[in-house]
């Protein structure tokens, strides 16, 4: 089976939820994408992004 429309459609979910807090000025949204992006390979993207804030 191929998950590829789920992980497309699901990092694409992600994605504008985390965009709308950083342009929203969200406090700490900023510092919470960039401690996303710098976490690089180190973990699952899913289990990152269950992190608390």
């Amino acid at each position: 089976m191929n998950f590829y429309v789920y992980q497309y459609s699901t990092s694409f979910t992600a994605s504008q939820a985390l965009s709308e807090k950083v342009l929203a000025g969200e406090k700490g949204s900023k510092e919470r994408y960039m401690a996303f992006l710098s976490a690089g390979g180190s973990e699952y993207p899913i289990e990152l992004l269950k992190k608390p804030e």
